[in-house]
């Protein structure tokens, strides 16, 4: 079992009750790939609508993995916005897409949609868990 530091909050899924899997699928490292995921797949939209360049799109896809929480957390200490601090990490990162890279979002959107992307991987999990089938599509109503 890890150390923890306990000065800050820990919860029993921390160390307890989370499985490796799970602690991974909620990790900062996850969460960040999930961000950058979703900016991939705005740019890629935005390439079909003729505003994100091929070139652009490429570079931004190159680097989506390129997660560098160190330096997120030092501007993050400076601007107090972690989607701004990865925003600001990436685009460096990406010398010729890096511009395009939040256009037309807003934190939001990416929290939110990157959010529903763990909550899915996590109940999948639960229900593999559990030893229930999962479907590949919702059910036709």
């Amino acid at each position: 079992m890890k150390s923890f530091d306990y000065s800050t909050y820990l919860s029993p899924f921390t160390w307890r009750y989370g499985s490796k899997e799970m602690r991974e699928i909620w990790s900062e490292i996850n969460k960040r790939k999930l961000w950058r995921k979703v900016w991939t797949e705005l740019a890629r939209a935005e390439n079909k609508l003729g505003l994100v360049s091929k070139d652009e799109l490429d570079d931004i896809v190159k680097h989506k993995d390129d997660i560098d929480i160190e330096k997120a957390q030092e501007i993050e200490k400076e601007i107090y916005h972690d989607v701004m601090a990865e925003i600001k990490v990436y685009s460096s990162q990406c010398k010729i897409g890096g511009g395009k890279i939040h256009l037309g979002a807003t934190s939001t959107d990416v929290i939110d949609n990157a959010d529903i992307l763990q909550i899915k991987e996590a109940l999948g999990l639960i229900q593999l868990a559990l030893g229930m089938k999962i479907p590949k599509k919702p059910p036709q109503e």
